[in-house]
C-alpha cells in the first residue's frame, strides 16, 4: 500500500518524491521528534517555575481575590504557554525552512544539478513545488508536533477560536510568502555565484531577510488581525492595546474580524502569486530579468493604490501625514533600488536585443512599412519588449509611482515648491542609478554583477558618508536617497539642516546640476556601448 502511494506520488510529483526520500528517514524522524517534544517539556518547565508555591513570592499567576493564599490562576498560565508558543512558533519554523531551502537550491547551482531540473520534462511549477514541500519537510513536522501543546494551551487558557484560527491562518500566509521571496533571491543570487563571484548573496540576504520579516508580520499582524482581540489578557504587545484604527479608502480594516482577515489575506496571496511566477520566469529563464516589463508596471500599479488607500484613510492631522510621506517616499526610493535590480538587462540578453531589432528592421523595410509604423514597433519594444533595455521599464514604473506621489501631495496641502524639489530630485536618482546598474552590467569583464552592485552601493553610501564632513554638508543630503528626509522637513520649517531658505535654494540647485549632468554623461555613455556592442554582431 505505502509502495503504491509513494509510486503515485513519484508520478505526479519526481521532484517532491526526491526530496521526501533523501529527508524523510527513521534517524532523521526520530531525532526531530526528540528535539521538539524536549524543546516543548523545557517550556512547560521554564514556564512552570513561574507558578507561585509557598515561599517564592511569585504572585503573576495568582487570582486576584486570593493574594494571601495564592490560588494559581491556571488559564492566565496556559494563555502565557499559548503566547509564548505562538511568539516563537515563527522562528522555529522560519529560519529552519529558509537555511534548508536556501542551502539546497546553492548546492544545486554549485553541482550543477540545477540545470539537469530545467531540462526535465516535467514543468518548472511542479519542481519548484517539489522543492518548497520536500526541502522543508521536517520543519513542518515540527509544526504538526507543536500543534498539539497549542490545542491544549488555547483550550485550556479560554484562547478564542478564532483568534487560534487566525495565529494559524497568518502563520502558513506569510510563510508561503517567505519562502517564495527567499526562492527568488536565490535564483537572482545564484547568478553571481554562477559567474564566478563565490558565495552567492542572495542566501546570506534570505537570512538577513528573514530575521527582518518575522517582528515586521508579527507587528502588522497584533496591529491589523489580533487588534480585534483582548490585547491585556492576551499580552500579545502591551505597548498596542490602543493601536488606531486602519483605513484603506475609507475601509476599516482593523474593525472587523472578516474584513480585517480577507484584507491581509488577499494581499499576501496576490503577492505569493507574483512571487510564485517570478520564481517560475528564473527558472526556466536563468539569464533573463526577474520579472518582465509588464509584470513591473502592474506590480508598481498594485503597490502604488495600496499606498494612496492608507494615506487617505489614515485619521491623522496633515502635519503627520505630510512626515509620513516623507519616510513613505524615502521607503519607495529604495523600493526603486530593487525594481533596478529586477529589470535591469544582463548583457546576453542585449545581445540578443540588439541582434533581433536588426532582424525586425531588415523585415520591416523589406515589407515598406512606413516610418510611423515603424516608430510605434520600436517604441512597443522598448515598453514590452523581453529583451530590451530595462532603463525604459523602470523609468515608466517611477512615473507610476511619481504620479501616485503628486496625487497625495495637494490632498496633503504640502503641494510646495519644496515638495516638488524632492520629487524631481528623486526622479534624476532614479534615473542615475538605473543608467549606473546597466552600463556596469554590459561591461566585458566576468564579474559585471559584482561591479554593478559595489557601483550601486557606492553611489548610495557615499554621499550619506559626505554629508558628514565639514564643507560638504550643505549639499550631499541632495545626492543621497534619502531626499524625502530634508526636503519633507524643510516643506515646514527651513531650520532642519540649512540657515537659511536661499541655501537650501542654491543647494538643491547644485544639485540639479550635478545629478543632470551625470544623467546626460550616462546616457551618452549608454548609447555609446549599445553602438560598440552593435558592431560586434
Amino acid at each position: 500500500m505505502n509502495v503504491n502511494w509513494l509510486n503515485g506520488l513519484g508520478d505526479r510529483n519526481p521532484q517532491l518524491l526526491r526530496e521526501l526520500r533523501s529527508r524523510f528517514q527513521m534517524r532523521s524522524v526520530g531525532v526531530t521528534i526528540a528535539l521538539t517534544l524536549i524543546a516543548q517539556l523545557l517550556l512547560i518547565l521554564l514556564l512552570g517555575a513561574l507558578l507561585p508555591y509557598e515561599g517564592s513570592g511569585n504572585i503573576e499567576f495568582c487570582l486576584p481575590p486570593s493574594l494571601d493564599t495564592c490560588a494559581t490562576d491556571w488559564p492566565k498560565w496556559w494563555r502565557k504557554v499559548f503566547v509564548v508558543l505562538t511568539s516563537f512558533m515563527p522562528y522555529v519554523l522560519y529560519l529552519p525552512a529558509v537555511f534548508l531551502l536556501t542551502t539546497n537550491i546553492t548546492q544545486e547551482v554549485q553541482q550543477g544539478t540545477i540545470n539537469f531540473l530545467r531540462l526535465s520534462p516535467r514543468s518548472s511549477a511542479n519542481i519548484i513545488l517539489g522543492k518548497l514541500v520536500g526541502v522543508p519537510i521536517l520543519v513542518y513536522l515540527v509544526g504538526l508536533l507543536l500543534l498539539p501543546l497549542t490545542i491544549v494551551a488555547a483550550v485550556s487558557g479560554g484562547v478564542p477560536l478564532g483568534l487560534f484560527i487566525s495565529v494559524y491562518l497568518m502563520l502558513g500566509a506569510w510563510g508561503g510568502l517567505l519562502l517564495l521571496l527567499v526562492l527568488a533571491l536565490i535564483m537572482i543570487g545564484s547568478r553571481a555565484q554562477v559567474s564566478g563571484a563565490g558565495t552567492s548573496p542572495g542566501a546570506a540576504l534570505a537570512l538577513i531577510l528573514t530575521l527582518i520579516f518575522i517582528p515586521l508580520t508579527r507587528y502588522w499582524n497584533t496591529l491589523t488581525v489580533w487588534r480585534l482581540w483582548d490585547f491585556q489578557q492576551l499580552n500579545f504587545y502591551n505597548a498596542l492595546p490602543n493601536a488606531l484604527p486602519i483605513d484603506w479608502f475609507s475601509l476599516p480594516i482593523n474593525s472587523q474580524p472578516l474584513i480585517a482577515h480577507g484584507f491581509l489575506v488577499g494581499n499576501i496571496g496576490l503577492i505569493v502569486y507574483w512571487f510564485w511566477r517570478v520564481g517560475q520566469r528564473l527558472f526556466q529563464k536563468p539569464t533573463a530579468t526577474a520579472i518582465s516589463k509588464r509584470q513591473s508596471y502592474a506590480m508598481v500599479a498594485y503597490l502604488s493604490l495600496l499606498t494612496i488607500g492608507f494615506m487617505f484613510g489614515w485619521g491623522a492631522p496633515a502635519g503627520e501625514l505630510f512626515a509620513g510621506l516623507t519616510v513613505l517616499a524615502s521607503m519607495v526610493m529604495y523600493a526603486a533600488l530593487l525594481l533596478i535590480g529586477a529589470l535591469s538587462t544582463p548583457r546576453q540578453m542585449v545581445f540578443d536585443w540588439l541582434r533581433s531589432r536588426r532582424e525586425v528592421m531588415l523585415v520591416q523595410r523589406a515589407q515598406n512599412r512606413s516610418p510611423g509604423q515603424r516608430r510605434a514597433n520600436q517604441i512597443r519594444a522598448w515598453l514590452f519588449g523581453e529583451k530590451s533595455l530595462g532603463v525604459t521599464a523602470i523609468w515608466v514604473n517611477w512615473l507610476i509611482v511619481y504620479v501616485a506621489l503628486s496625487l497625495l501631495l495637494p490632498w496633503l496641502g504640502a503641494f510646495t515648491p519644496y515638495a516638488i524639489l524632492g520629487l524631481v530630485l528623486t526622479t534624476l536618482l532614479v534615473a542615475n542609478y538605473s543608467l549606473l546598474i546597466q552600463i556596469m552590467l554590459l561591461l566585458e569583464t566576468p564579474k559585471r554583477q559584482t561591479w554593478a552592485l559595489g557601483s550601486l552601493v557606492v553611489a548610495v553610501i557615499l554621499p550619506m558618508v559626505a554629508s558628514f564632513i565639514p564643507g560638504l554638508d550643505w549639499i550631499a543630503p541632495y545626492l543621497s536617497p534619502l531626499i524625502w528626509w530634508p526636503i519633507g522637513s524643510l516643506a515646514r520649517s527651513t531650520e532642519f539642516v540649512f540657515s537659511s531658505a536661499e541655501m537650501m535654494f542654491y543647494g538643491a540647485l547644485v544639485a540639479l546640476t550635478i545629478q543632470g549632468t551625470v544623467l546626460v554623461a550616462q546616457v551618452l555613455l549608454l548609447r555609446s556601448r549599445l553602438k560598440h556592442l552593435s558592431r560586434g554582431l
